[in-house]
C-alpha cells in the first residue's frame, strides 16, 4: 500500500503515540474497520468495530439510550456521540470514532435529506462532532462518510504529536509494554573457584589445603541452588 495513504499515516501516528482506537459504524457497514486493518500490524492498535445497524444494536451494543434514538432519530449528533463513547467504553479504546447517516437513495426527510452524516470522535481530551451532506449514489455516500471519519482520526492525532512531544509527562495509553525482567547474575564455578592450577602440576597436601578444597566445593554446591 502506497506510504501516504491516510491508512498508512494513521497507524504510523497510532504507534509512534501509543494510543489504540475502535470504532461505532452504522452507514458505512464496516468499511472503516476494513480500511484500517488494511494495513499490516494493525492489530497492534486497531481493537475492532462494532457494526450497529438497528436500533436495538445499537441500544444493547453500544449502550445508545432508547429515549434519544425516540426522540432525535438514529441519524443525529446525540447518537453519534453516544455510539462513539459506547464503542470507547466496550472496546476499552483510547480514541473511537463513530459514524451514522442516510446513505440512500431513500429514507431521506426535509429535515434529514439523504446524504445526511453524522460523526463523532471520543477521546479523554476531545469530544468532536460533524455534520455533511454528501451528494453521492449510495456507495459514494458510504465512501465518502468513511474518508470523513479517517480524516478527523487522522486530525485528531496530528494534535497529539506536538502535545506529547512537548509535554514527555503526558500520561500514554492504557497499554504499556511490560517491564524487562531483572537479570540476576548466576555464579558458576568459573566465578566461585579460584584460577586452576598449571597441568601437571599438583599442590602439597596441607591441612590448610583441605580446608580450601571444601570451601570451594561448598561454594560451587550453592552456586548449583542459584535460580533466576
Amino acid at each position: 500500500m502506497n506510504a501516504d495513504t491516510i491508512e498508512v499515516k494513521i497507524g504510523a501516528l497510532l504507534t509512534t503515540l501509543g494510543l489504540t482506537v475502535a470504532l461505532a459504524e452504522s452507514c458505512t457497514g464496516g468499511q472503516i474497520g476494513d480500511r484500517l486493518t488494511d494495513i499490516p500490524g494493525s492489530s497492534a492498535y486497531f481493537l475492532g468495530s462494532a457494526v450497529t445497524y438497528a436500533y436495538s444494536a445499537k441500544e444493547h451494543v453500544l449502550g445508545v439510550e432508547h429515549n434519544t434514538l425516540l426522540s432525535k432519530g438514529a441519524v443525529s449528533a446525540e447518537v453519534a456521540r453516544q455510539m462513539a463513547q459506547g464503542a470507547r467504553r466496550a472496546f476499552g479504546a483510547d480514541i473511537a470514532v463513530s459514524v451514522t447517516g442516510i446513505a440512500g437513495p431513500g429514507g431521506g426527510t426535509p429535515d434529514k435529506p439523504v446524504g445526511l452524516a453524522h460523526l463523532h470522535l471520543s477521546a479523554p481530551d476531545a469530544e468532536w462532532a460533524e455534520r455533511h451532506v454528501w451528494h453521492a449514489d449510495r456507495v459514494g455516500n458510504k465512501r465518502l462518510s468513511a474518508d470523513a471519519a479517517l480524516a478527523m482520526i487522522l486530525r485528531y492525532l496530528e494534535q497529539q504529536r506536538p502535545q506529547r512531544a512537548a509535554d514527555p509527562g503526558m500520561p500514554p495509553s492504557r497499554w504499556t509494554p511490560p517491564r524487562p525482567v531483572p537479570v540476576r547474575r548466576l555464579h558458576t564455578a568459573a566465578t566461585c573457584a579460584p584460577p586452576r592450577p598449571a597441568p601437571g602440576h599438583r599442590p602439597p597436601w596441607t591441612p590448610g589445603a583441605r580446608r580450601t578444597r571444601r570451601s570451594i566445593h561448598a561454594r560451587l554446591a550453592g552456586a548449583a541452588r542459584c535460580t533466576w
